[in-house]
């Protein structure tokens, strides 16, 4: 008996000990993000040299489509538009892509990859159109890296008690359907390589 309530004495003052802030503290070390950038430099002259004027446009539309509960994207579902979506255009430079590689390995839940501050304003902007269409102009040959995140919402339901009647023939519950959303974002990126010089290229980001 005697060990007990030493042991519940010792619980007790193991909870005073730690005081609101120390668990806020806890709390935010656990849930603390980790940020990583490349180890590659940025260059930028060879990055300003890239986005020099050239006389190709590239122009396509922005979409994605909704995934099974598998993860995958269903082939056969309707686009969900990129409206009103933020498309960025980078010249593809040493920097950019040991940045997409560690990226690939390092990145989940609590680990964020960044681009250097510098390559991040190395770039061309656009918005896409009410039908998520996108354009840019007078690029010049070579390799670019396109992205855009697609925010939107799916709208789901649930069956929400709404109390039970009685009868002589036992209870019944009564339900009814209610909506909510739920909110969704998806990156969608891809590289692309201009070869020739002159003309459009349709190329869709999805």
């Amino acid at each position: 008996m005697l060990r007990l309530s030493l042991f519940l004495l010792s619980l007790m003052l193991g909870g005073l000990a730690c005081s609101p802030l120390q668990q806020a503290n806890q709390q935010a070390k656990k849930n603390q993000i980790t940020v990583l950038y490349p180890s590659v430099k940025f260059d930028s002259l060879q990055a300003k040299a890239a986005l020099a004027y050239g006389n190709t446009n590239i122009e396509g539309l922005v979409f994605t489509r909704p995934r099974t509960q598998f993860g995958y994207k269903a082939p056969l579902a309707g686009k969900i538009i990129g409206s009103g979506v933020r498309v960025i255009l980078y010249p593809v430079t040493p920097h950019l892509e040991a940045w997409h590689k560690l990226r690939a390995k390092r990145e989940n839940r609590r680990t964020r990859v960044y681009l250097d501050d510098a390559a991040g304003r190395y770039c061309l902007v656009t918005t896409t159109d009410n039908y998520g269409r996108y354009k840019f102009e007078r690029l010049k040959p070579g390799r670019y890296f396109l992205h855009a995140i697609i925010n939107w919402g799916e709208t789901k339901s649930y069956d929400a008690y709404q109390g039970s009647g009685y009868s002589q023939y036992g209870t019944t519950d009564y339900y009814t359907k209610q909506s909510y959303t739920v909110s969704k974002s998806e990156r969608v990126e891809r590289f692309i390589d201009i070869e020739k010089k002159g003309g459009t290229m349709e190329i869709n980001l999805k």
